[in-house]
């Protein structure tokens, strides 16, 4: 910002790359990595929420290729265009985020971009390495991979309907919980959610089974919202135990507009 500017990032990024495994990379949707590497570049360009990230460095050197720590991407340099994306191949869904130095030539990297066809792709820029990039917050989780611990209570019954009913909130609203998570956890997926409903209608217990997303603040806030459901009161009385599946989708894309008309 004009008030408070970045360090200005390093021109010549082939040291840079050589202190560097692995990428931090971040866009609108959040990081991909976890916040230990050196190199760091952030998007400039939209693209939508994906599971996975890698760069794709240009300097004089050639392309160097770079996963965040998630991918296990063995780093590579000094590569062509077409090495460069034999070893991307291996993550066809992962977000390409494109950088280069500045002196690189334009038509080059043109070239490159027209090869990444059909692939999501972001421009970007590295950061200075004096940039402060703060770490996530941890977020507490309750998991049951098991399912709900057992209950010496007494089983109580709902028909599909009060069920159906008293979910919707949840349905309607967990696709919001997308905007807490990091870029793994925006790019969506299913959790299972396990619910024990008590006698009077309330949700007493509210668990993790299964996770496609790997996002603690994503699954956080989906069983947060699962505390505040409310059923009608079992009959007869007792608990109800129910495994809510719930699919967690982005919103449609914004498309951005092309600089030029032509």
């Amino acid at each position: 910002s004009s008030i408070r500017p970045l360090p200005a990032p390093a021109e010549d990024l082939d040291l840079l790359l050589k202190q560097s495994e692995q990428a931090e990379l971040l866009g609108a949707w959040g990081r991909h990595g976890d916040g230990t590497a050196k190199l760091a570049l952030v998007s400039f360009t939209l693209t939508p929420p994906t599971r996975e990230g890698v760069a794709i460095v240009a300097t004089d050197r050639g392309l160097s290729v770079r996963g965040a720590s998630t991918t296990g991407l063995t780093p590579r340099d000094q590569l062509d265009v077409a090495q460069a994306l034999a070893a991307i191949a291996q993550l066809p869904e992962a977000a390409v985020y494109v950088a280069a130095e500045a002196s690189y030539p334009l038509a080059k990297l043109a070239a490159l971009l027209g090869a990444l066809a059909g692939r999501e792709v972001t421009l970007a820029t590295n950061l200075s390495a004096d940039t402060s990039l703060r770490p996530r917050a941890a977020t507490r989780v309750t998991r049951c991979p098991e399912g709900l611990p057992n209950t010496t209570e007494p089983e109580g019954a709902l028909p599909g309907a009060a069920l159906l009913e008293g979910v919707a909130p949840l349905r309607a609203a967990g696709a919001d919980c997308l905007l807490s998570g990091d870029a793994r956890g925006a790019a969506g997926g299913r959790l299972t959610v396990g619910l024990r409903i008590d006698a009077r209608g309330q949700v007493s217990q509210a668990c993790v089974v299964h996770d496609e997303l790997h996002d603690d603040a994503v699954a956080g806030c989906v069983t947060e919202l699962a505390h505040r459901l409310t059923f009608p009161p079992p009959s007869p009385a007792g608990v109800v135990d129910v495994e809510l599946p719930v699919a967690l989708r982005p919103g449609s894309r914004v498309v951005q507009p092309p600089l030029c008309a032509d």
